[in-house]
């Protein structure tokens, strides 16, 4: 659904390429990130929550809060996903063939990052 209605908007050119459609903001994205915390405030205890936050952190530090919510998504994506194991702590913290899936578990960034107000 989200997916159907970005494709259907057509982004103004910026001469500053980093700056974001309003439109595509107020209309999408902010309606997609207020259902991403209600989800997780809802459905998700204190420990899943801190853990959602860590790993954004860690993945996204210095990033937008859109940045984040997107991370996070990763995460609840799989936990609902039956190809992917089915808690929070497991999707963040699985490997393959010796490879964690989220690289601050493997580089250590996760130990030496704590979440901040904007997580």
């Amino acid at each position: 659904m989200f997916t159907v209605a970005l494709a259907n908007k057509q982004p103004q050119m910026s001469s500053n390429v980093y700056e974001e459609d309003k439109d595509v903001q107020d209309e999408i994205i902010k309606p997609i990130e207020r259902e991403i915390v209600e989800q997780i405030e809802e459905n998700y205890r204190d420990d899943e929550k801190y853990l959602l936050a860590k790993i954004a952190m860690a993945e996204a530090e210095g990033c937008n809060f859109q940045t984040k919510c997107f991370v996070v998504m990763t995460i609840l994506n799989r936990v609902e996903n039956p190809q992917f194991p089915n808690t929070v702590e497991e999707v963040i913290f699985e490997k393959h063939k010796d490879t964690y899936q989220f690289t601050p578990i493997g580089d250590g960034r996760w130990n030496r990052v704590e979440p901040n107000d904007d997580c």
